[in-house]
């Protein structure tokens, strides 16, 4: 079940945090060649974030999930930054994103490990 987390110094309405949600589950799903129904997204709005020294729109990812194939990572990260790009606006320059792998027996819906 890939988790990808959105934090964001951007303040969004309620139809603009669902647009991009949307968006990012697509895209998850498709980048990481998994089912859409395993894919989770949570975004977290008007954060108080200072990078670089600026307080400028920024955002900061984390994309959790089972077996990551870190040899994609470079792109993962240039496809997430167009979507963050796109959808919020925020300079790819002023995005950070952290990857997780986790292990099948930490990770799982409702005490499902996940194979």
């Amino acid at each position: 079940m890939p988790l990808l987390t959105i934090q964001t110094t951007q303040k969004l309405s309620s139809i603009q945090a669902g647009h991009i949600i949307r968006h990012a589950s697509t895209a998850i799903s498709e980048m990481l060649h998994k089912d859409e129904t395993h894919v989770m997204v949570i975004i977290q709005q008007d954060k108080k974030i200072l990078f670089g020294g600026s307080d400028h729109p920024c955002a900061f990812l984390e994309l959790t999930t089972l077996d990551l194939d870190e040899s994609q990572t470079a792109d993962y990260s240039r496809k997430l930054c167009l979507l963050v790009n796109r959808q919020l606006a925020i300079s790819p320059a002023r995005i950070y994103i952290k990857y997780t792998s986790s292990k099948h027996h930490l990770w799982g819906p409702d005490n499902i490990e996940l194979e």
